[in-house]
């Protein structure tokens, strides 16, 4: 009981801080951070610890002017709707275009599910994200079947809770590092017709201790439909390529530091 107790009031101590450094960090939408002490070697293992696409909008009905001329409605059964489908095919096109991004630094991804499952014991998901009706304060959201259902994206660099996340994921190799993304879509409209999304791209790679050594964040935008909230697969991966572009721009920081947040989603709250 005693370290059940401990363990929460680091956990709450943590959200804590990690909420204030949120408040207080830049407003930098695009930058690299890279550890002093970390230097890649030309080719450098990165299991993939987690990767999600999260979506600002809420439930599961998503139809865009086509559908709603159409007359299309939202369905009402337990199935996976249409959209949903199409959330999850334009979520997994993204993978390609982050895994080949991070190559840019020497850091090749590939997947252990084993070794992820180990991280089974937590859950971060936004939860019933391919029910065709759920309560509306649940975002949609798409988990890469290879990765956990743990997001460490927002595990804060001040309170080494790195750790036990690096023990569970490790394998034979002691130079592989572990890495954690999110692709983020907030919904934004113009007069209420013209809707679009501003994509987010978070990046954070631990290493063999738990300590953060790479963090990136980028953004991009979609154009503006008329009355268009879809999820095309084209639409979103022109807005990541513009985000990752961005990250390509600016000057690598020679640091990590522990104030600069990569929140874009609630998604990544400490569990």
């Amino acid at each position: 009981m005693k370290s059940l107790r401990s363990n929460l009031s680091k956990v709450i101590f943590s959200s804590t801080v990690a909420s204030l450094l949120f408040v207080f960090s830049g407003c930098a939408t695009s930058w690299v951070q890279k550890s002093p002490e970390w230097k890649p070697e030309k080719s450098t293992k990165v299991l993939l610890g987690s990767y999600r696409v999260t979506s600002s909008v809420t439930g599961d009905c998503f139809l865009s002017l086509s559908e709603i001329i159409d007359g299309n409605t939202c369905d009402e059964g337990d199935e996976p709707t249409e959209g949903a489908k199409k959330f999850a095919e334009m979520s997994l096109a993204t993978y390609p275009l982050v895994k080949k991004h991070l190559e840019k630094y020497n850091l090749y991804v590939s997947t252990d599910k084993k070794r992820t499952l180990n991280m089974g014991t937590r859950d971060n998901t936004e939860r019933c994200t391919m029910c065709s009706r759920h309560p509306a304060d649940r975002k949609h959201q798409w988990i890469h079947p290879d990765g956990s259902k743990y997001s460490f994206i927002n595990i804060s660099n001040a309170m080494g809770l790195g750790k036990d996340i690096a023990d569970e994921l490790k394998g034979d190799d002691k130079e592989e590092v572990f890495l954690s993304a999110e692709t983020y879509l907030q919904h934004e409209s113009s007069y209420g017709l013209w809707k679009g999304y501003l994509v987010t791209l978070s990046i954070k790679i631990l290493n063999q201790n738990g300590d953060t050594v790479f963090q990136a964040k980028g953004q991009g935008n979609t154009n503006f439909g008329l009355l268009d909230s879809s999820y095309d697969e084209g639409r979103i991966q022109n807005a990541l390529v513009e985000a990752i572009g961005a990250m390509n721009e600016v000057e690598i920081e020679n640091e990590i530091s522990a104030i600069t947040s990569l929140s874009a989603s609630t998604s990544g709250a400490m569990n």
